[in-house]
Order: C-alpha cells, then sequence, then structure tokens
C-alpha cells in the first residue's frame, strides 16, 4: 500500500539546501568518476528490475552511467550497475562520505529530523498499531544516514532493534545491535524498515526478497524510496533537479513496486 506520510507543506530548501548540496553532488560525481576509472570494480549487466524484460534500450546517459527506461513497466534503472561491494566501499571511505557525515549529522540533522524522521517513525509506529504488529524485533537495512541512525536507536517503541549498514557502528551504550550485513543480522523480526536504501542498491529485487524472508509471518515491510512515475521524472528525465545518478540507481515505477 502507498502511504502519505508527510501531510504538511514542505519546502525542498528546508532539508537540502542548495549551495551545500551543490557541493555535496560535486563531491559525489567525482566519486563515481572515480569508481567507473577503476578497473576491479565490477559492473553487471542487468535486465529491468521492475518486470524482468531483458534487453531494454538504453534510453540516455547520466554522469556516465546508462539509463534504461522500460517501455513494459516504466521502471528506470541503470545497467551495467556497480556491483554492491563496489557501492558499499564508496559509501564508507568515497570524497562525498566526510561532507555528507557532516552535512546531514550538523548543518541538516534539526530539520531533517523535524521533517523526515519523526513523520516516517510515527507512521512505522502507527501502522504497526493498527495491524497488531508485535512490537518485539526491528531491522533498519541499509541506512548510510547516521542521524536517522540515531532517531531509530531512540524512537522506534521496539524490544530488539538492529541496524544493517556499511557504517561503522557508533560508539554508544549498545542499545541496537549493528551489523554490516542482513545475513548477520538476528532474525526474524517483527518489522523490517528501508530508508532509501533500495535506490541506491545494485540488486534491489533481490534485496526485497532477502528482507521479506526475515519477517515474521504477519510482519511488515516499511519502504521510503524515489519512483519513476513522479511528474518530475516522466517529464524531465535525466534533467530532473533531484536526478543524480549514483543515488539513484534503480527507480521503479508504481506499477512496479
Amino acid at each position: 500500500m502507498r502511504t502519505t506520510i508527510i501531510l504538511d507543506e514542505l519546502r525542498i530548501g528546508q532539508i537540502k539546501p542548495d549551495p551545500a548540496y551543490d557541493t555535496y553532488f560535486r563531491l559525489l560525481r567525482l566519486d563515481l568518476a572515480s569508481l567507473m576509472a577503476d578497473n576491479e570494480a565490477a559492473f553487471l549487466t542487468r535486465p529491468c528490475p521492475g518486470c524482468g524484460a531483458a534487453d531494454v534500450p538504453e534510453n540516455f546517459k547520466k554522469e556516465g552511467l546508462s539509463f534504461h527506461d522500460c517501455p513494459a513497466c516504466f521502471t528506470l534503472f541503470v545497467s551495467p550497475v556497480p556491483s554492491q561491494e563496489a557501492l558499499d566501499n564508496l559509501t564508507k571511505n568515497g570524497r562525498s562520505v566526510p561532507f555528507r557525515r557532516e552535512l546531514f549529522a550538523q548543518t541538516l540533522a534539526a530539520q531533517r529530523a523535524e521533517h523526515l524522521h519523526q513523520n516516517t517513525i510515527q507512521w512505522i509506529m502507527a501502522t504497526c498499531d493498527e495491524q497488531d504488529v508485535a512490537t518485539r524485533s526491528y531491522c533498519e537495512v541499509g541506512s548510510d544516514d547516521e542521524v536517522w541512525n540515531r532517531a531509530v536507536e531512540k524512537q522506534i517503541q521496539f524490544s530488539e532493534k538492529t541496524i544493517v549498514s556499511p557504517l561503522p557502528p557508533p560508539t554508544g551504550d549498545g542499545h541496537v545491535n549493528f551489523v554490516p550485513t542482513l545475513g548477520e543480522a538476528p532474525g526474524p523480526f517483527s518489522a523490517i524498515s528501508c530508508f532509501s536504501a533500495v535506490d541506491k542498491s545494485s540488486d534491489p529485487v533481490s534485496l526485497l526478497a532477502a528482507m521479506a524472508e526475515r519477517l515474521e509471518p504477519g510482519g511488515m515491510l516499511f519502504l521510503t524510496t524515489s519512483t519513476a512515475s513522479g511528474l518530475e521524472y516522466r517529464l524531465l528525465g535525466r534533467d530532473a533537479p533531484s536526478f543524480r545518478a549514483l543515488d539513484r540507481l534503480t527507480m521503479f515505477s508504481v506499477e512496479a513496486l
């Protein structure tokens, strides 16, 4: 089911101020250029992640990556796509990482907590309450946002909490179990969330399947993700203002989701 979780008017400048994000995107492009110049980095050809269609023609290039727009299900995706190992390495060691950490954890921490994270947590907890989901064990998968991880630790009201993240665990009092991969996470879980990591995964279908397999019977999977069905992407394509190649490796259409 689709759910609108932010009902109040939200100005994009509150969470994405232009000067700061311009610097971040410039560093992100440098990370991508370094990745593409790395002879040891693996790039994988794939069919449409939305419907499995093979031989979808290339629609355009963006920052050196080839984007395909599936005519069957309207999913927009990169192929060849960097391997997950290469992407995780960028998440930990890329030139954009220190700037992003400072931007999210310091400059924009209060704005993101107020306008994004609180709404998302309320959505998760209210839905679990409405659906009688046991608040026993919770898992967040793939987050590279330290502020979101702290919000999970402090505000998600589950007895046991696990965060699957390529980032090193923060120093703290150990109320949350941090693991680098979903396979190392204890389970099954009453609820799993995936806060925008689907867009950045090299194999989102396998990621979705792995999360579904780790749910208890009656458990719930919460996703936040970009969609190719939005008017911005359907009209502007590669020129959409929020379209940054390395952050948008897969954009499912609503139909494909």
